[in-house]
């Protein structure tokens, strides 16, 4: 091998290392992990917790709303989800979970616990995707002690984490949409 073929073959190799490190780097930001989870209050424009942070201050600390503009505000997009028709004892479902937000996409349940990623960007709403747990709303609303409610989501890795009525956890890709895994946590008799 030349000393020029020798040169060109070790900067090929450094600008291909570089690259897949700078790769892995952009594509580790969108991962939550725990530093990100213990330092959430760095994240303005994210609420990665239900209540934005382990301390559940439920502050933010953005500005653009404020004491002198928030009589300005108005609806910028709405978007029926479902999930609110009842099974069971139960004459209807209800969303009692905090919608999490990163990087402008919402992740939020319904009821029976579907879980819908929304792209917020540009105020205006629209649904990516939507995972349907496929919980039996005759038998779940049947044995649920307290209606059919869903307490919302935690992301982790690149996973969306998500409960349902007859006891299963659930990790959806935060990309695709598909069920990455799911497991039996607890005893769905029990209600």
């Amino acid at each position: 091998m030349t000393r020029l073929n020798w040169v060109r073959s070790h900067m090929l190799a450094a600008a291909v290392a570089s690259a897949a490190t700078l790769a892995g780097s952009f594509a580790l930001a969108d991962d939550v992990n725990q530093d990100r989870l213990l330092n959430a209050d760095k994240e303005a424009g994210n609420w990665l917790h239900h209540h934005k942070n382990y301390s559940a201050t439920r502050f933010s600390s953005l500005a653009d709303i404020n004491k002198d503009n928030v009589k300005n505000l108005k609806v910028a997009w709405t978007m029926h989800l479902g999930g609110v028709e009842g099974g069971g004892i139960w004459g209807h479902g209800g969303l009692e979970g905090t919608p999490i937000v990163e990087n402008g996409f919402m992740y939020v349940t319904d009821g029976w616990g579907s879980v819908y990623k929304i792209d917020a960007h540009g105020g205006k709403g629209v649904l990516l995707w939507k995972m349907d747990p496929k919980t039996d709303h005759d038998w779940a609303g049947a044995v649920a002690c307290c209606g059919v409610d869903n307490r919302g989501v935690a992301l982790w890795d690149n996973l969306v984490i998500s409960h349902t009525l007859d006891g299963r956890l659930i990790a959806t890709n935060k990309e695709t949409g598909q069920v990455a895994w799911q497991r039996q946590v607890a005893d769905p008799d029990k209600g």
